[in-house]
């Protein structure tokens, strides 16, 4: 099951294969529940989302279209998850959040030394605008832009330009930390 492809595995999974679940679990739980969590702020309350997000998942198995990555569908699944919450309780997702340990944050081998510099300083990734910080955890995540785009139903153009003047504030924050 390792080496089938994460749409292959759904499509596996909407036939009634339970392998193939478990396998899509493994590889994605971690990465759903960090952004969950990075998003909320209350590792209770993401714990209880990542879970619904998994049920919807679940329910919708046999709706899921490979037009698009598995990542997107999830990520997106989990996005929407988390809106309707805040809505229901009349509140937007928070300002800030909880303080992101550096040495968590995955890196892509693809990566020059410089971005990869930027994306382990994410430590102050919290103090940014909501729709900036979902564009840089999204990336910290390993997703692409268009990818990203579609989860936060943006232009991939628009992500981009978000996790440039991210990463630029980023930047001057910790220039104006250093030593």
């Amino acid at each position: 099951m390792d080496e089938l492809s994460d749409e292959s595995l759904m499509r596996r999974y909407a036939d009634g294969d339970a392998r193939a679940f478990e396998t899509l679990f493994g590889r994605h739980k971690d990465a759903l529940y960090r952004f969950v969590r990075r998003q909320c702020g209350d590792a209770e309350t993401a714990f209880e989302l990542a879970h619904d997000i998994w049920l919807k998942l679940i329910a919708a198995r046999r709706r899921f279209r490979p037009s698009a990555r598995f990542t997107t569908y999830l990520f997106t699944l989990a996005r929407n998850r988390m809106i309707d919450d805040y809505r229901s309780w009349g509140r937007s997702l928070p300002a800030t959040g909880d303080p992101i340990d550096v040495e968590d944050l995955p890196t892509r081998d693809d990566d020059g030394p410089e971005a990869r510099a930027d994306v382990r300083s994410l430590a102050l990734v919290q103090a940014l605008p909501p729709d900036q910080r979902e564009i840089v955890l999204l990336y910290v995540e390993g997703l692409g832009m268009a990818e990203i785009g579609a989860i936060a139903d943006l232009p991939a153009e628009t992500a981009r330009s978000r996790l440039r003047r991210a990463l630029a504030i980023l930047r001057r924050q910790l220039e104006g930390s250093a030593p």
